[in-house]
């Protein structure tokens, strides 16, 4: 027996997260409210939320087994962009982090409220400015002067 598109390719809901396992639990309202658990097909770990529509490939003629695809883009899960020269790769569903690069202008941005850079070494070819100077740099700036000629030391700065 043959199984029908419409049984092979499903859209369920996400009602359970096993991240230890890297699989969901996924229910289909047109099976009658069946639960079943799949796998997420994923080369990376990016779980779904709870809630989350899902794309499903189902084995066989039944939903019993089968594979979660993860999310699709859809009027309720929109592209967080909105330009083919882009590659946007969110770190999470919220938009909180995300690199992405433009291939038009060769940019490579790194977006979230805390970058660290934890390396054993460094190297830049290209200018690096800093956005947000710190006081304490200020501080080394500026009053590393003399005072006109004077080996005082600096008067301490506000």
């Amino acid at each position: 027996m043959t199984a029908n598109f419409k049984d092979l390719v499903k859209v369920g809901t996400v009602t359970a997260i096993f991240d230890e396992k890297g699989t969901v639990q996924i229910n289909f309202e047109d099976k009658d409210d069946c639960t079943v658990e799949y796998p997420l097909l994923s080369t990376e770990y990016n779980m779904p939320k709870i809630l989350d529509p899902v794309w499903c490939i189902c084995m066989g003629n039944g939903v019993e087994s089968g594979l979660c695809l993860g999310k699709a883009y859809s009027r309720n899960n929109p592209p967080p962009v909105i330009d083919k020269n882009i590659y946007h790769k969110p770190l999470f569903n919220d938009e909180k982090a995300f690199f992405e690069y433009n291939d038009n202008t060769e940019t490579l941005t790194f977006k979230a409220k805390h970058i660290i850079y934890d390396c054993d070494d460094a190297k830049s070819t290209g200018e690096l400015a800093d956005k947000v100077r710190t006081m304490a740099a200020d501080r080394t700036l500026y009053n590393g002067h003399t005072n006109g000629g004077d080996t005082s030391p600096p008067t301490p700065q506000m």
